[in-house]
């Protein structure tokens, strides 16, 4: 610590905050042996003090420091009882929660990992991570930690730590023109592509102001002050490559991360297990970085099925493109400070102590499968209860968010959960995905149907942006077969580009790169007639129409189509899908001619410059004349229908008319032979008197 006071500058606006390993009933001279030399003010920390610039704080024994604001708060280990004292991954995480980039966390000589965690924390923020030179440590277990996790930016003698963090902050960045960093310019281009070749990640998907960010933070760290210069550095080496990946990948989790919305979690896992018909529930989290929040869903789990755990086969995947994160996360062992919000019956349940850190049991570890994986490529999983991607989505473009949520709505049974992060939401699939907690942002995925596929763009290996290198064919790869050769050569020549409709009309499948289809403005949509070119949807719709009632092959007239750059003539060929497995689909194949050949089909007669607009025209109302005859035709169909309908109606009216006429006879019938037997009754009556008036004379 004393080298590094010697080469402090003065009048910086600069504070350091020291935490340093010591007995909590050891009585500390650390202040007054630094005061000595220093060319800055040394004092012992106080509680809730202001930070002032050009002071060096220091934590007292058996306290944590931490920073909230521009204030210092010292606390009393109370939950933390294994770890070293005071804890600088607690120290870490609150300077990067409360300065972000403008955090600078250095590891210098010590035993254990401690600190190892709250670098990953400081750099996620866009902080600076320096650790001591190994071979220059007293003690190396800190630095060699540190070093390990890959998050630190810069190794060094403690001689030379002031003044490289002097350069760092001092780093011309302000000063370069805005369109530097700009996404669009070739540059930038060039150094996703080589990102791409040697880590396999499509890194356009992202947000171009976070990849900005990073980039900007190595070039800081390398003192290099040209894009271009850094992408000569970043192709002689390989190390940088790793480096920059690591950066753009980096991300912040913790256990039971916004505990209410946790609270909402576990009140609609809930509801959803005992609605199960089975007793296989199957979870994902994509994102999981060093897999805290998928302990946490485990453990969630746990104290829902409580006795009848073993009862239950749980499957939760925890995915990640970073195989650091997945293999750290693996081992299921964190610090004390990891577990500092975490509710101390949980911290018993759940974790062992092993050796000074904290272990998941194994029944919690066993549920969590961590693996590799590309959300942006890679296939999704399937038959999923509930899906758990919070704070990802923030660092993806819209374009590709608009991709992922047909993806998870696929992926999830009806009612299945998403889980979002609270600056997350569903966007515009509200058609998909219904809100069970707005402020939680937890959806349910509703039932729409025969579920189809999502259809996914071509993954970036397909993409023309970057040239790709192709591999020299290998000697003992087999000739193709002429029916090979045959079927690719159509696809590539006669059908380079062509549609899949189902019987709604809506596009299940897209095959080339079609310019016939254009995006409008709006919620998105699959239906054709929404995305064909405006010249050819009276075409397509006649098209459909005739293949739907004569289920044969319809070919459609050309049409002069006009694109950006220049005029095509193209017609559609359209061909039902006849396979028993594939009822009421149908393809559509866009042929184009150029206009010198139409006169071979007889179509278009003596094109010139005076007559053509008036030809198309005469064209395109000719066949809507034939749609509207059409639909006339069917309008009488349905009129001659409706008709008999009503002569059957005014029929059974005439029936039940008649019902009704023989019912009334039968009722007056019935009414006279009422009332004769009420005359038979009265005679009757009249004579049993007549008897007993004689009887009684008698």
């Amino acid at each position: 610590m004393q080298s590094f006071l010697k080469n402090v500058e003065i009048n910086t606006n600069f504070a350091y905050i020291v935490a340093q390993h010591l007995s909590p009933t050891y009585k500390s001279l650390m202040v007054d042996l630094l005061a000595k030399d220093s060319p800055i003010k040394i004092k012992e920390a106080v509680s809730n003090e202001l930070i002032e610039s050009n002071i060096m704080y220091i934590c007292p024994p058996n306290k944590n420091i931490l920073v909230e604001g521009n204030h210092i708060v010292l606390m009393d280990p109370k939950q933390l009882t294994y770890g070293p004292k005071p804890s600088i991954n607690i120290l870490f995480e609150s300077i990067a929660a409360s300065k972000e980039n403008k955090s600078i966390g250095i590891i210098l000589s010590g035993t254990g990992s401690d600190g190892s965690r709250g670098i990953r924390a400081i750099k996620a923020e866009g902080g600076f991570t320096i650790a001591q030179q190994p071979q220059s440590s007293k003690y190396d277990g800190m630095p060699n930690s540190a070093i390990n996790t890959g998050n630190v930016d810069l190794i060094l003698d403690v001689e030379v730590m002031a003044k490289e963090i002097a350069e760092i902050v001092n780093y011309p960045d302000k000063n370069k023109p805005a369109s530097i960093m700009n996404e669009e310019t070739q540059v930038y281009k060039n150094i996703l592509a080589k990102l791409h070749r040697n880590k396999n990640i499509d890194f356009t998907l992202y947000k171009s102001s976070t990849v900005n960010r990073r980039i900007q933070r190595r070039m800081a760290a390398l003192k290099i002050t040209n894009l271009s210069t850094y992408s000569e550095h970043i192709t002689n080496n390989s190390e940088e490559i790793e480096a920059l990946f690591n950066d753009i990948l980096i991300g912040v989790t913790s256990f039971f991360r916004d505990k209410d919305a946790f609270l909402e979690l576990h009140h609609q896992l809930e509801k959803l297990i005992k609605r199960k018909d089975n007793k296989h529930i199957r979870i994902w989290t994509p994102g999981c970085s060093t897999g805290e929040e998928a302990y946490t869903i485990a453990m969630v789990l746990s104290e829902i099925l409580d006795k009848d755990f073993e009862d239950y086969k749980i499957q939760l995947f925890a995915t990640d493109i970073d195989e650091i994160s997945t293999s750290f996360a693996r081992m299921g062992r964190y610090p004390e400070s990891a577990l500092i919000d975490i509710d101390k019956s949980f911290v018993k349940k759940y974790f062992t102590v092993k050796n000074d850190e904290y272990e998941i049991i194994k029944p919690i570890r066993d549920m969590c499968i961590f693996s590799k994986h590309d959300i942006t490529n890679d296939p999704a999983f399937m038959r999923l209860d509930l899906i758990v991607c919070r704070n990802l989505l923030i660092y993806f473009t819209a374009e590709l968010q608009q991709r992922l949520f047909p993806m998870f709505h696929y992926s999830l049974n009806e009612k299945g959960i998403l889980f979002l992060g609270k600056s997350e939401s569903i966007g515009s699939f509200n058609n998909q995905f219904k809100i069970i907690d707005k402020k939680w942002k937890l959806y349910e995925a509703v039932y729409m149907g025969q579920k189809v596929a999502p259809l996914m763009p071509k993954s970036f290996k397909a993409s023309t942006t970057y040239k790709r290198y192709e591999l020299e064919r290998e000697s003992n790869k087999s000739i193709p077969t002429v029916s090979e050769m045959m079927v690719d050569h159509i696809q590539r020549h006669i059908m380079p580009m062509c549609i899949v409709v189902n019987d709604v009309s809506d596009m299940i499948f897209i095959k080339g790169r079609n310019p016939y289809l254009v995006h409008p403005e709006g919620e998105m949509t699959q239906n054709v007639f929404k995305n064909i070119h405006s010249d050819l949807s009276v075409e397509l719709r006649a098209g459909l129409h005739d293949c739907k009632k004569d289920p044969n092959i319809v070919k459609t007239q050309f049409t002069k189509v006009a694109l950006a750059e220049q005029n095509k003539f193209v017609r559609m060929v359209i061909v039902p899908l006849d396979n028993s497995l594939t009822n009421d689909l149908f393809l559509v194949c866009f042929q184009e001619e150029e206009k010198e050949n139409l006169k071979s089909y007889d179509i278009i007669d003596n094109i010139n410059n005076n007559s053509e607009e008036v030809e198309r025209l005469n064209l395109e109302l000719a066949r809507t004349r034939e749609h509207l005859q059409t639909v006339i035709e069917e309008l009488e169909t349905s009129n001659e229908e409706m008709q008999s309908l009503n002569e059957e109606l005014q029929s059974s009216n005439e029936e039940l008319q008649s019902s009704n006429e023989e019912l009334e006879t039968t009722n007056e019938e019935l009414q006279s032979t009422n009332e004769e037997l009420q005359t038979a009754y009265t005679e009757m009556r009249a004579m049993y008197e007549e008897r007993d008036t004689d009887a009684q004379r008698m």
